[in-house]
């Protein structure tokens, strides 16, 4: 996994409660920022089209159907 630095101007009052919050739970306000971005975004991608392509082999065609693998029919 690769992490990209970038800055991001918050409130007085926004960095307070992400910092409470954080140390309610534990964590850092970074690793909680990055749960808020994946929650909004709906998590990573999906890596099971790619991975079933890769399991395939190409002597079955995966060329061929990697289309519906991936999009579904």
């Amino acid at each position: 996994m690769t992490l990209h630095r970038t800055q991001v101007l918050l409130e007085d009052w926004q960095f307070l409660r992400l910092q409470k919050r954080a140390a309610q739970a534990g964590t850092s306000v970074a690793a909680l920022l990055r749960g808020m971005v994946d929650e909004a975004l709906g998590g990573p991608p999906s890596k099971k089209g790619l991975e079933k392509i890769f399991s395939i082999g190409a002597w079955e065609g995966s060329g061929r159907d990697h289309d519906d693998v991936l999009y579904g029919d």
